[in-house]
């Protein structure tokens, strides 16, 4: 990490601050460490999966992505989080002609009630986009992103593992949910075939190779984390088909499970232990939780609350937030970086975003003879959280660049954390670059791949029909 030291009048405060915050810097020996077990875990996981590998390095069965043919109106349905949306895509030569969007709301009677529920109800959701449309008699096929971990066994063929997020369903573990979809549908009279079922991250990468041919990796930087990429056939024991370019999700948001004890044990500091402990999921998504926009906000409230505690922060705190869970959102962390880690060297603290951050947080500060020394504090650790979030997932990313024969390559990265932070895509640049030196690498903002990506890829499967 290229991190300038934080530096105090008082010498001993600094050595006392930088000590505290210490395990949040991945030096390089710890950065090449985690390289090499990242490469270790994805030959595992294409060998054995899940049985002896973190990560998952699951198939996705797609094989192409567009070639700038496709013709014809493609539906697709994206759905992992309690809102969800249906999309119609026109194309023609393979450009967007037409697009259409609707949102739906997903009820938790819904998200938790019978599967066969659910999937009744997305079918409600489509007759009711495709009447809007007035295209309801017209053959339709459809992409599914199903946002879920799940174990594929065709472009069209897939078994939910387990839900996630604040879907249980009772009646859809463990079984074919591309079956379930398109039984709901018949049950409508509804002239839709679902012919693709994917990840946002698969859909990310599909999406992203509409803007550049060279796109061969897929990102999403939100709340979560995840990627996929292409890789050779050759190298999956799993796969039974010809000799192709394969898209591989690696699911590795759970690179380094289960936490304690993992292959990432030496990278943990006390605050992920704390941030781990009190999520829905302790021992699950390891890497996910150093870069994901759920956790990046709780790791710099520990890490401050620690240093209030220890007496070298003294924020003014009439409530008590600094000890309050979830008080600290990621988006502060997003804003104070907006000051570009000038926390050395600032005249005037008051017209910083930092200052004005910390004030919207725990409150008035004139009274705090210390705010100067704690707001660069605050900013410092901002800055050591981002740095490390931009350094671990860019050592995946060059590694996936890196396992593929070109050598011009495009990443598609869609999610808040990659959108608002100032300095990521920057910071990510810089150290994929030093991990995958015989590569040139652009990072593109791929928004709304896992929809778009879906009637994509509908349209892929459709010309190859």
């Amino acid at each position: 990490m290229d991190l300038v030291p934080l530096v105090f009048r008082n010498v001993e405060k600094t050595r006392q601050v930088g000590g505290l915050l210490s395990d949040l810097i991945v030096y390089s020996d710890r950065a090449e460490r985690v390289k090499e077990v990242f490469r270790e875990e994805v030959d595992l996981g294409l060998k054995f999966g899940l049985e002896k590998s973190s990560v998952q390095m699951e198939t996705t069965y797609v094989t192409q992505l567009l070639r700038g043919t496709e013709t014809g109106k493609f539906l697709a349905l994206d759905l992992g989080s309690t809102n969800f949306r249906v999309l119609l895509v026109e194309l023609s030569g393979g450009g967007i002609v037409q697009e259409s969007v609707r949102h739906f709301e997903v009820s938790t009677d819904t998200r938790t009630g019978p599967g066969h529920n659910l999937f009744s109800f997305l079918a409600d959701c489509i007759r009711t986009f495709v009447e809007d449309l007035n295209i309801v008699d017209e053959q339709l096929n459809l992409g599914f992103t199903f946002s879920f971990p799940m174990s594929q066994e065709g472009l069209a063929s897939a078994r939910l593992v387990s839900w996630t997020k604040s879907f249980n369903c009772p009646g859809v573990e463990g079984e074919e949910v591309v079956g379930m979809l398109q039984k709901a549908i018949d049950s409508k009279n509804l002239h839709v075939k679902v012919v693709a079922i994917l990840n946002d991250t698969t859909g990310t990468l599909v999406a992203g190779s509409y803007v550049d041919p060279d796109c061969t990796v897929g990102l999403i930087m939100g709340s979560g984390h995840n990627g996929c990429y292409f890789e050779s056939s050759e190298n999956i024991v799993r796969w039974s088909g010809g000799k192709h370019w394969v898209i591989v999700d690696p699911e590795f948001g759970a690179f380094g499970d289960p936490g304690r004890g993992g292959v990432l044990d030496f990278l943990r500091s006390e605050f992920d232990n704390l941030v781990d402990d009190a999520s829905l999921l302790p021992g699950k998504y390891t890497f996910e939780k150093y870069i994901g926009g759920n956790f990046l906000g709780e790791i710099a409230r520990y890490a401050l609350e620690k240093l209030q505690t220890a007496g070298l922060l003294s924020l003014n705190d009439p409530q008590n937030l600094v000890s309050k869970e979830n008080s600290f959102p990621s988006k502060f962390i997003t804003e104070i970086e907006k000051d570009n880690r000038n926390y050395n060297d600032v005249d005037d603290w008051s017209t910083t975003h930092t200052y004005r951050t910390v004030v919207g947080w725990v409150g008035d500060q004139a009274s705090n003879p210390n705010i100067e020394e704690d707001l660069q504090t605050v900013q410092y650790t901002c800055a050591a959280i981002s740095e490390r979030c931009a350094l671990l997932a860019s050592i995946c990313v060059a590694e996936l660049c890196n396992r593929n024969v070109k050598a011009v390559q495009t990443v598609a990265v869609d999610g808040s954390v990659f959108k608002h932070h100032p300095l990521m895509k920057e910071r990510m640049a810089h150290f994929i670059k030093m991990f995958a030196p015989t590569k040139k690498v652009t990072l593109s903002l791929a928004e709304d791949g896992s929809g778009k990506g879906a009637a994509f890829l509908a349209a892929i499967v459709t010309q190859q029909m």
